[in-house]
């Protein structure tokens, strides 16, 4: 900003006036470039990101407070993403518990970056994703509770689309142990990551041995398994982390066993 044309300023002989030019100095461009440096280097080693543009900028100390719900809302929007069918019409996202005694906005960002991530072809980051939602229409809305629930903290994400509704919510047991504990209604305890096989069936005997059987021929390892369901002999859901991928056809063929309704395949 230029000072006013009557500043004594002008007329001081002590003072030398030129245009602004501290950052155009050997030393400042050295020091600028070595700051840039350093702060890619934190980015790409998932560090503090500070003094990013459209980013809340976080302390090291707080970065590394909110850094497992950070991790832990992506994971909750990636299954969420691969959930969805219809067009988006909104995202909704409750937090309650312990995780309110942190700024949500940076975790809200992660999340709406995990659900765009496998819907969208182009580039999703922490920066964009608020801004990649908001030109799509997508309408995300926060809210916090006070509500009582089994968890110390928990997060809920539920996306309305032209084909109903679907939601996600996870936990943190500790700052390294992730838990998905919730899809579409069902209680779980699966663990997000590698290869999660969600299959929707009806509450009956033999259901499970027979899924497993099928993965055994087809050489394909269960590593985790959760079951969740709304009554005795009704609706219910299976949730599988496979050790390796699984082939249209060998969903093909759990389809047509026995009360399965359907299978999404989620790549974490």
């Amino acid at each position: 900003q230029e000072p006013p044309q009557d500043s004594p300023l002008f007329q001081a002989s002590n003072t030398v006036l030129t245009p602004h030019l501290g950052a155009s100095t050997e030393e400042a461009q050295l020091n600028v470039a070595i700051e840039i440096a350093e702060q890619v280097r934190d980015a790409l080693l998932g560090r503090a990101i500070r003094n990013a543009v459209n980013l809340p900028s976080l302390e090291p100390e707080m970065y590394e407070e909110i850094k497992p719900y950070l991790f832990l809302a992506e994971k909750i929007g990636l299954v969420l993403g691969q959930l969805l069918e219809g067009q988006i019409k909104g995202l909704e996202i409750k937090y309650s518990g312990e995780v309110l005694s942190h700024n949500i906005t940076p975790i809200s960002s992660a999340l709406v970056k995990g659900f765009l991530t496998p819907i969208l072809m182009e580039s999703v980051n922490y920066v964009n994703a608020p801004v990649i939602a908001k030109e799509r229409g997508i309408n995300v809305e926060e809210v916090k509770t006070t509500e009582s629930s089994n968890f110390t903290n928990l997060i809920q994400a539920t996306v309305f689309s032209g084909k109903g509704r679907s939601s996600v919510s996870g936990t943190l047991f500790t700052k390294e142990n992730l838990r998905i504990v919730e899809i579409d209604g069902y209680y779980v305890e699966a663990i997000p990551e590698g290869i999660m096989m969600i299959i929707y069936n009806m509450d009956k005997p033999g259901v499970i041995g027979h899924i497993g059987t099928t993965l055994g021929k087809k050489n394909i390892n269960i590593s985790g398994m959760t079951f969740g369901r709304r009554s005795a002999g009704g609706d219910a859901i299976t949730v599988l982390n496979l050790d390796s991928e699984i082939d249209s056809d060998t969903i093909q063929e759990l389809l047509k066993l026995r009360h399965i309704k359907s299978i999404k395949v989620i790549k974490l």
